[in-house]
Parts: structure tokens; sequence; C-alpha cells
């Protein structure tokens, strides 16, 4: 495929030189842990917030999701379907064993966090990318809601009364 159809440059070019190169980096600045043997780079972090249209995210407790990752080569995977629980801890768990079972090992590493403050009417849900597969920048995730039922894959309630927003930082 030329670069046209995918996303290039893949991870960093072996001749870079990394300024503060650490090769015995266990986590960075925001205590997100570090690639052993790669240095103090910084994988890329994405935010998804989901917000529940009537301000009351116990409205997903229970219902399912899934989500899309498109690699650099343009093909895209869709997750298992993921639960939503009440507790914001086990549904980032969810999330990342969902993304780290895509296949091929398209992600072989993240690490995912969800909190909400109290009172919220969001959820913060931080991917961060940090897998020697998925070094550098990636497309956005794509949070499947919509319901998919017989017929259809995966097959997941989806998220009723759902307002999202995303950012990416790398």
């Amino acid at each position: 495929l030329s670069c046209e159809e995918r996303m290039c440059p893949y991870g960093n070019d072996v001749m870079d030189v990394i300024p503060g190169f650490d090769e015995y980096a266990t986590t960075d600045s925001n205590g997100i842990p570090g690639l052993a043997g790669y240095g103090n780079e910084v994988g890329q972090i994405q935010t998804v917030t989901l917000y529940d249209a009537e301000d009351d995210i116990s409205n997903f407790v229970g219902q399912t999701f899934a989500l899309k990752f498109t690699s650099k080569l343009n093909e895209t995977f869709v997750t298992q379907p993921i639960m939503w629980d009440s507790d914001l801890d086990v549904v980032a768990e969810y999330i990342e064993a969902a993304l780290e079972k895509l296949p091929n090992r398209v992600v072989d590493d993240v690490v995912v966090s969800a909190e909400s403050s109290s009172g919220a009417t969001g959820v913060v849900i931080n991917v961060s990318f940090i897998g020697r597969f998925v070094q550098g920048r990636q497309h956005k995730l794509e949070v499947v809601t919509d319901r998919c039922e017989v017929g259809c894959t995966p097959r997941i309630t989806g998220l009723a009364n759902l307002r999202s927003f995303s950012d990416t930082t790398l």
C-alpha cells in the first residue's frame, strides 16, 4: 500500500536521537508506563468523554457498546461487546481487554482509565497506546453505540441517550 492509503511513518526511525534518552525509564511524567529499552517515548493518549443526555451516567449500566480501531494500514477492527458496569475501574479493564484481543495483535498494549467526578454527567476514558505495534500517531477510536441485534455484529444493546466528545494528545 502507498502512504496515501495508510498512516506514515510507522514508529520511530532507529537513527533518531531522542533527547533525554533513558533506556531504563519505567514511567513518564504522567505516570504512564514507558517502553523499556525504547527510551522515554510517550505513547499517544486518546480521550473519549461520554455524556448521558439526561445527565445521569447510571443509565449506561448494563448496556453494551464496542470500539472501532483503524490500523495504520487502514484496516478496521471492532471489539467484542463491552459491558458497562457501575464500577468505572471494571469498565476500563473491559475496554483494555477488548482492545488487546483484536485480531493480529493490532493493539498489543494499551492502558485504559475511566473516571467521573462525584455528581458528574460524563465519564472520561483515557486510552494510552503504549505497545510496540501502536507507537506514534493513531487513528481516533470510534465508539460504536448504535443498537445492533440479530444478524448484526457485534451484537450490542447500544448506549441510550449518549452524547460524546473525543480528544487526542501525543
